[in-house]
C-alpha cells in the first residue's frame, strides 16, 4: 500500500502519513464523506481566523483509478515486464485527468479568488494561495483547529465541495491538503 501511495504522489501523502499520530494514520476522511478523522478523535479548538494566508494543493483524481492501479502495481510485481521500471511522461499523460478538466478547476479556483502558485505539467494537481475566509467561502466549509497527541492539526469541519463550473465535472475530481501550524497536512477527497 505504501508503495502504491509513493507512486501516486510521494511529495503530499507520504511526509504527511510519516507526521500523523498512528490513530489519523489509514483514517483521514469520515466514511461517506471528506471531512478528517481528527475531526472526530482531536479537542476542537475553535475557527482558524479567517485573515490567515494558507497554501492549498488541490489534487484532480485519476479519471480511470482502477487502471492506473493496475500499471502501478505492475511496477512492483516480479512476474511483469513493468517490474521495477518507472511510469513515462506518457504513461502518466494515459492516466492523467484531462486538459479541459484541469482547466475547469483552475479557472475556478482563480474566480473564488485563489492566487495559482505552481501546476503539476501532468495535471494532477495545483498549488494555491488564499485566505483561509476565502477557503471557507470557496469550498463551502468552515476550517477549525483540533488538538490531539499534544499537537495542533487544521481540517474542516463540514463535508467539502466547490461549486461553480466544476460541480458538474465527472467524479468531482478534486482533492485538498491544508499544512496545519504543526506542518502537518492532510488531504482529503471532494466528491465520490
Amino acid at each position: 500500500m505504501l508503495r502504491r501511495m509513493l507512486a501516486l504522489s510521494t511529495w503530499v501523502v507520504v511526509p504527511l502519513l510519516s507526521l500523523m499520530p498512528p490513530a489519523v494514520q489509514g483514517a483521514l476522511a469520515l466514511p461517506g464523506n471528506d471531512v478528517p478523522k481528527i475531526v472526530s478523535i482531536g479537542a476542537d479548538r475553535g475557527p482558524v481566523a479567517t485573515d490567515r494566508e494558507q497554501n492549498l494543493t488541490v489534487v484532480l483524481k485519476v479519471p480511470d483509478r482502477a487502471a492506473f492501479d493496475q500499471a502501478v502495481e505492475s511496477l512492483y510485481d516480479p512476474a511483469s515486464p513493468n517490474y521495477h521500471r518507472w511510469l513515462t511522461d506518457a504513461d502518466l499523460e494515459n492516466y492523467a485527468p484531462t486538459a479541459s478538466d484541469f482547466a475547469s478547476v483552475k479557472n475556478e479556483l482563480a474566480a473564488q479568488g485563489f492566487t495559482v502558485l505552481s501546476s503539476d505539467p501532468h495535471r494532477f494537481s495545483l498549488r494555491v494561495r488564499g485566505t483561509v475566509g476565502t477557503i471557507q467561502k470557496a469550498f463551502q466549509t468552515e476550517l477549525h483547529s483540533f488538538e490531539y497527541g499534544g499537537r495542533i492539526y487544521q481540517a474542516h469541519i463540514a463535508q467539502a465541495q466547490l461549486p461553480g463550473e466544476v460541480d458538474g465535472l465527472p467524479a468531482r475530481s478534486m482533492a485538498w491538503s491544508i499544512p496545519s501550524p504543526a506542518s502537518i497536512g492532510i488531504r482529503f477527497f471532494l466528491g465520490d
